[in-house]
């Protein structure tokens, strides 16, 4: 922290005011004027305060120093205030009625009148005594008195009372004259401090309060911060390297399936036979690279045909490898239903691996008889009719 800016000069005090000549005693005269007090000294400035000085680099964390012994309990604290009276128990159950007396024994009915002349009819006789009431039965016991209550809370001071009336003011007496102001008496020495009064008797202690409910405990501290980790070991020296294990012989390559699926609505014109050629079927080329020497190739399809000759018509297929022709087959339409059958061939191929190879089907179609036919594959809108070439390399 830098240095204490130096105390700025206090002001000095102003000149006291002359005191008033003190009047001579006799009627009190008017209080003489107050003499103005002298004006206050201004305030010294306030020194600049010093520059800080430069933070003092943080030293290193000292290792944690033992326990220390534990302390002697302090002194017990000062007696809380006494709680509030608790609210009066509920009044005991009453005692059981005491069992009804008998009733007394009825009194004797009185004689029945003579009966009068015929005609009038005598007076009625006269209603004998009630008899005595039956003793009081026994007082019940009396129940047993409930348990105190806890004090009641202190009720609310009442109201002070109002202020009595101000007694009726004397006449007030002539003025006297005023007086000469007399010298300043001397100021009398402070009155001694009078002796503290007798502390009062201690009130009755109030009934314990009821045991606060246990805090709930408290939040589980922090973890500590983690230890700086250990500094990775040296490397071990590098072992001398084995021989070369001799070399196995080639393993056999996985299976690869390519496949090409038509997904288009195409379609050819038959003309009669021996009219037409052949022409590459839409999506059936694959070309691929052999990982063993083995190929098999199957190809699947069904087409239809226009419906306005349901006579055998046809379509040759044929498996084309590298622009070699290798193998051909027929389809034959039926006569109840303008398609044709079901279609399927498999057909093994010998490849030299590695070597590229592009293997495809083509297709020509062909009336036998007028009017002439187009054949349709309409693979996208017909569910019956489809075209698919699969070629699976394996050992």
């Amino acid at each position: 922290t830098g240095a204490q800016g130096i105390q700025g000069v206090t002001g000095a005090d102003g000149a006291t005011g002359a005191q008033g000549i003190q009047g001579v005693a006799g009627p009190t005269g008017a209080q003489g004027a107050t003499g103005n007090n002298g004006a206050t000294g201004a305030v010294g400035a306030t020194g600049v305060t010093g520059n800080d000085g430069a933070t003092g680099a943080i030293g290193a964390t000292g290792s944690t120093g033992a326990q220390g012994i534990q302390g002697v309990a302090g002194p017990t604290g000062a007696q809380g205030a006494t709680g509030n009276n608790g609210a009066t128990g509920a009044v005991g159950a009453t005692g059981a009625q005491g069992a009804t007396g008998n009733n007394g024994a009825t009194g004797a009915v009185g004689a029945t009148g003579a009966v009068g002349a015929t005609g009038s009819t005598g007076a009625t006789g006269a209603v004998g005594a009630t008899g005595s009431t039956g003793e009081q039965g026994i007082q019940g016991v009396t129940g047993a008195d409930g348990a105190t209550g806890a004090q009641g809370i202190q009720g609310v001071a009442g109201p002070t009372g109002a202020q009595g009336i101000q007694g009726v003011a004397g006449p007030t007496g002539a003025q006297g004259a005023t007086g000469a102001t007399g010298a300043q008496g001397p100021i009398g020495s402070t009155g001694a401090v009078g002796a503290t009064g007798a502390t009062g008797a201690q009130g009755a202690t109030g009934n314990n309060g009821v045991t606060g409910a246990v805090g709930a405990t408290g939040a589980t501290g922090n973890d500590g911060a983690t230890g700086a980790t250990g500094a990775v070991g040296a490397t071990g020296a590098t072992g001398v390297t084995g021989p070369t294990g001799v070399t196995g012989p080639t393993g056999p390559t996985g299976v690869i399936t390519y496949k090409a699926v038509g997904a288009s609505d195409v379609s050819i014109a038959a003309p009669l036979i021996g009219g037409g050629a052949w022409v590459d079927m839409p999506g059936m080329t694959l070309t691929l690279t052999p990982v063993n020497a083995n190929l098999n190739l199957e190809f699947s399809t069904r087409s239809t045909f226009s419906a306005t000759n349901y006579d055998e018509h046809r379509i040759k297929y044929k498996i084309v490898r590298d622009g070699v022709d290798v193998r051909e087959f027929y389809a034959y339409g039926s006569f109840t239903f303008n398609a044709t059958e079901p279609t399927t061939i498999t057909y093994p191929f010998t490849v030299a691996i590695g070597t590229p190879t592009t293997i495809k089907i083509q297709w020509w179609a062909e009336s036998v008889s007028n009017p002439t036919v187009t054949f349709f594959n309409h693979a996208a809108t017909l569910p019956y009719t489809y075209r698919a070439l699969t070629i699976t390399d394996k050992p």
